[in-house]
């Protein structure tokens, strides 16, 4: 062998275990799994981070009357510790739920007439449950539920105007906050801040030149007014969407998508931030300005997209995109602000809307399950929602952009607008996943974030539990949900029969832990 061919080979090998060693692998170490029957109707899959997760299933059978709800606590190796249940009236339907460190509330509103709550509240050191109703509320068309102290955060409309209720569970008092409750008005978001104390509200409505603009809002825990001003903004920019940080030392940031002369059709990302001293700072970045934020459209396209965006900017316009945008919370890790959505295309549904992910219930990450009930009283629309891709942009407390991420997609979604994939932020090595489950490919996806947009996406397929060598998936209906660390879990309805097809095919209620376990040397943030 001679020394130019020995050389060649000695290169091909180091390329080859360089590129083994930046993928990454999908791990599924655990399983849980049970009969699928027909007449639980909610199969929620809630987060207790390293304790494990609770499983809230609502047992409709008889329809009409009184009915369980049913908690199965799981460890974090998803298997069974305890479970209870407590009946409900037939008319009360699950509506959401609030995860707290020692406790997990689940909130259930009559329906047709929407006039009466109860929040049943677990509590995880005395695995006991206990009911809390009230009828103070006014027929309200629920999008938000928080829990903050002892009082749940009710967010929605009433009237077709947006409104927010606190109701102090303990003393059974609902209080309607001041200055939600206007025409020509939209529902943002409700945060409970990260001092545990106070929570911000946020509502779009015109300003005086007809654009859109954002009030911020901010109550304690009892609903009294803290603070609240409004967002500045330039003469023909609409803010579509938003969603605030907490107030750190009495500074804030608010983050979300601008349209140009448009309400619906959005040019960019912009970012408010506010300091000590009430003085705003706006900065508005045209999608084409953001490292990463078009390489859904692949590489060439997205380079001409940025020359063209360029040059309308030059002229004083700005170049507006068929996009629409679905803005989850802005994450609080450490100093960093992590903005996480997800886009899709306008015009894909019967209905399209810009919506925020703090539309009801998705603030908690508990999505959707598979409750025919449920969407129907969700004011969510019904439609096919072409799915273009997942985006993080990563801020310092004052919004100044640090990186910015994204992964493509080609996934289409029926039925009510909501996220699809989930986010998970792995603190020890300094970078982002996104996950999600492709229907079609019948294969869960995974991809690094970390500003380099050169991770290997990693796939798997689900396995079908302790006997997946004698078994097999026909078919399946699978969600995603972020867990703790560097754990997702997929959960669903399986369809799964023997391989050697001598027996038919059984439906199971399943939840995988899913692992992803990179290989590529640890990223920093900065």
């Amino acid at each position: 062998m001679n020394n130019t061919l020995r050389a060649y080979i000695v290169v091909f090998l180091f390329l080859f275990v360089a590129q083994i060693s930046m993928e990454a692998q999908i791990e599924q170490p655990f399983r849980y799994e049970i009969k699928y029957e027909w007449q639980y109707e909610n199969h929620l899959v809630i987060s207790n981070e390293e304790r494990g997760l609770t499983l809230v299933r609502t047992d409709r059978d008889n329809t009409g009357r009184d009915y369980p709800v049913k908690f199965t606590h799981l460890n974090n190796k998803l298997e069974e510790v305890w479970k209870d249940s407590i009946e409900v009236e037939g008319r009360m339907f699950l509506r959401g739920y609030h995860h707290q460190k020692d406790k997990l509330f689940v909130m259930f509103q009559d329906y047709p007439v929407r006039k009466r709550i109860n929040v049943l509240s677990l509590d995880y050191n005395t695995q006991k449950v206990t009911s809390h109703e009230t009828s103070q509320i006014a027929e309200l068309d629920l999008q938000e539920f928080e829990v903050i102290q002892n009082t749940a955060i009710l967010g929605g409309y009433f009237e077709q105007r947006p409104v927010v209720f606190a109701y102090d569970l303990e003393k059974n008092t609902v209080k309607a906050v001041q200055g939600v409750y206007k025409n020509d008005s939209r529902l943002l978001e409700v945060r409970i801040n990260k001092d545990s104390v106070t929570f911000n509200v946020l509502v779009a409505e015109m300003n005086e030149e007809r654009d859109q603009t954002i009030i911020v809002s901010t109550y304690d825990y009892e609903g009294n007014p803290v603070r609240g001003y409004e967002l500045e903004t330039k003469k023909d920019y609409s803010l579509i969407d938003g969603v605030s940080s907490s107030i750190n030392e009495v500074s804030q940031v608010i983050v979300g998508n601008y349209g140009y002369k448009s309400n619906t059709l959005p040019s960019g990302i912009y970012i408010n931030y506010i300091n000590r001293q009430g003085e705003q700072t706006m900065n508005y970045l045209n999608y084409a300005d953001l490292d990463r934020f078009l390489d859904y459209q692949g590489k060439n396209r997205a380079e001409k997209a940025k020359v063209k965006a360029t040059e309308i900017k030059e002229k004083g316009r700005e170049q507006r995109y068929k996009l629409q945008a679905l803005a989850r919370e802005l994450v609080e890790i450490d100093d960093k602000l992590i903005l996480q959505a997800e886009y899709f295309r306008p015009g894909s549904s019967r209905n399209p809307t810009s919506r925020n992910f703090s539309d009801f219930n998705r603030r908690n990450d508990g999505g959707r399950d598979f409750a025919d009930m449920v969407r129907d009283i969700n004011s969510t629309p019904i439609g096919s929602y072409d799915f273009t891709h997942a985006y993080a942009l990563v801020m310092d407390l004052k919004g100044k952009v640090l990186w910015d991420d994204s992964f493509r997609m080609n996934y289409t979604l029926q039925g009510p607008l909501d996220q699809h994939g989930r986010f998970q932020w792995e603190k020890e090595k300094q970078h982002l996943v996104y996950s999600h489950y492709d229907g079609l490919e019948e294969t869960v996806f995974a991809k690094v974030l970390d500003g380099t947009g050169e991770n290997v996406i990693s796939t798997a397929t689900l396995e079908v539990g302790s006997e997946f060598e004698k078994r097999e998936e026909v078919r399946a209906s699978v969600l995603m949900q972020r867990w703790y660390g560097e754990y997702f879990v997929a959960y669903g309805i399986q369809a799964v029969r023997p391989k050697d097809k001598s027996g038919g095919a059984e439906r199971v209620y399943f939840i995988n832990a899913i692992k992803l376990n990179p290989k590529s040397p640890n990223s920093k943030l900065d």
